[in-house]
């Protein structure tokens, strides 16, 4: 104890009864007084869980009262041992460590490695205590993971001081990571479906997943690699901003789930996720929900305001009806994607859809026919499907559009469909015969 009547780094003889009551008083008196400032702000600091670490008794009891007084929850350790098992078992955790360099069993030093090597994320601060106050002392210290050191004889306001500067940064600390991982999970669950969110939640992740009637919609704006390629980026940009939102709203609406967006592609999906607290919905149901949808997103694309240097969009759309697969693929940024030949049919149904129709496989008619947008499909075409022989297909136009005027735009486009089938295949004829 120094002259001061404050604990010391030294092994001095053993203080009497009086002394030790006279230091404890100064300490708690200090503590005291700090804690009647604006403290009643920062609970989360001065409701802290602290591991004090000393093997030299008084020490460890003063050091213990002055925090206590101070409101932290105090948990006491006199060896390495005692200290590494406290700082592992402790529930709530340990937030802030005061280490005392010189221990019987272990050294401060080692204790501090071990407790980082044990600690994923953030680790709480640690602050180290001894007699020594040299340079090479300290850089030891702070080489083995400590964050500050307190030299003995230490001040008790020097300890309070330097324990609410090591929670603040590590509380703020945490605290930053807890946002940022709710700004992770926010932005997640506006890519992935809510059962999946749930799961990986749960600590597991599901890799992929079969569903036995799934209605996918695909849909593309029609000639938007030409407007790109001609018209302003930023333009570009904000078209398929205005389109996309629009698309998203309903989406929502109608109670499907938008599963991807590439470029200037749309995807989504009814009877891949069964909502919460409700009965799964038919697929009669799903198939009315999207053929609706799909409608509704023909006038949009028209409807919505777009940059003066883009003009007028059309959109095609087509729709199909079987199994899916799915899954969670990538790990920095996760993307719910589907997989299987529904997809690849729903895709090839757009690519031959005329402009503001939706091109529909006669499976979608026969799941669908009793809703009311199915009673507005026209028969359209049979469509060559790999390893499937031919499908019929059907088209549903837009609402304005009246079913004449749609049937002959169906006529001229298979027409120019045809002509463009004829003339690829002639081209590739006249190609095989040129002499290699």
């Amino acid at each position: 104890v120094d002259g001061d009547g404050v604990a010391s780094g030294a092994r001095a003889a053993p203080l009497d009864r009086r002394s030790q009551e006279l230091i404890r008083a100064e300490a708690l008196e200090l503590a005291s007084a700090s804690n009647t400032t604006d403290r009643g702000c920062d609970d989360a600091i001065h409701n802290a869980r602290i591991l004090v670490v000393d093997d030299d008794p008084v020490n460890l009891s003063i050091l213990s009262d002055l925090l206590e007084a101070a409101n932290y929850s105090v948990l006491q350790a006199a060896t390495g041992m005692e200290a590494l098992e406290s700082y592992m078992m402790a529930q709530p955790p340990v937030q802030l460590v005061l280490l005392d360099v010189t221990l019987p069993d272990l050294s401060g030093h080692e204790v501090c490695t071990k407790m980082r090597s044990l600690t994923p994320g953030v680790p709480p601060p640690i602050i180290m205590i001894s007699g020594k106050a040299s340079t090479k002392d300290v850089i030891k210290g702070l080489q083995a993971g400590s964050c500050d050191y307190i030299s003995k004889p230490f001040q008790p306001q020097e300890v309070l001081a330097r324990v609410e500067t090591q929670l603040r940064l590590f509380l703020g600390e945490v605290s930053q990571l807890q946002e940022a991982a709710e700004r992770n999970v926010l932005l997640l669950s506006q890519v992935l479906p809510p059962h999946i969110m749930a799961s990986m939640k749960g600590g597991s992740r599901i890799v992929v997943e079969r569903f036995p009637q799934v209605c996918v919609l695909v849909a593309e704006l029609v000639d938007f690699g030409e407007y790109s390629s001609t018209s302003n980026t930023a333009d570009c940009v904000i078209a398929l901003n205005s389109v996309y939102s629009a698309f998203d709203g309903l989406v929502e609406q109608y109670m499907l789930d938008k599963v991807d967006v590439i470029g200037d592609t749309y995807v989504a999906a009814a009877g891949n996720v069964r909502r919460r607290g409700a009965e799964a919905p038919s697929i009669a149901v799903h198939i009315s929900n999207v053929l609706q949808c799909a409608q509704e997103m023909l006038q949009a694309a028209h409807n919505v305001p777009l940059p003066s240097s883009i003009g007028k969009i059309d959109l095609r759309v087509g729709v199909h009806v079987g199994t899916v697969h799915a899954g969670v693929v990538g790990i920095k940024y996760p993307r719910y994607s589907f997989f299987g030949a529904t997809v690849r049919l729903s895709l090839q149904l757009m690519r031959s859809a005329p402009p503001s129709m939706v091109h529909t496989s006669e499976v979608v008619a026969k799941l669908g026919g009793g809703c009311a947008a199915a009673a507005r499909l026209l028969p359209y075409t049979e469509l060559a499907v790999s390893g499937a022989g031919t499908m019929r297909t059907l088209l549903l136009p837009e609402p304005s559009m009246t079913l004449s005027v749609a049937g002959e735009r169906a006529a001229k486009h298979l027409q120019q469909e045809q002509h463009a089938a004829a003339a690829a295949a002639a081209a590739a004829s006249v190609g095989g015969q040129l002499p290699g």
